[in-house]
């Protein structure tokens, strides 16, 4: 028998704004319903994962704001493994609420979730 499924998981591989609004608000809506939310940053969307000061990807302030709001509501965030090793950038320059595993330890995490998202 298998527990019941909860919550969404969201792959965000891309960077536009709507991409990131999309997948920043879905992921904030169920967390503010108190179910669990994750999101995987891969391929170009690993960007919002970073520890940039506003206005740096452009005219995409409100959604530097928005993230504050996923970060202070408790969705969990996680880097790709694999993408980090391609980035031009390494650990210390993530969030430090951002947590680094695999596209494995992501899959398990989606099994659990009554939604699953590519963004």
């Amino acid at each position: 028998m298998s527990a019941e499924r909860k919550g969404i998981s969201i792959i965000l591989a891309h960077a536009d704004s709507k991409s990131v609004r999309s997948a920043f608000t879905l992921a904030l809506t169920a967390s503010l319903a108190s179910d669990p939310a994750a999101l995987f940053f891969t391929d170009d969307g690993l960007d919002w994962a970073r520890r940039w000061p506003a206005g740096l990807i452009g005219s995409d302030d409100h959604l530097y704001a928005l993230r504050e709001e996923i970060i202070d509501s408790g969705v969990r965030l996680i880097a790709c493994s694999a993408s980090l090793e391609y980035a031009r950038f390494g650990r210390e320059q993530l969030l430090e609420q951002v947590e680094i595993a695999g596209a494995m330890s992501f899959y398990q995490h989606a099994q659990t979730s009554a939604v699953s998202l590519y963004i």
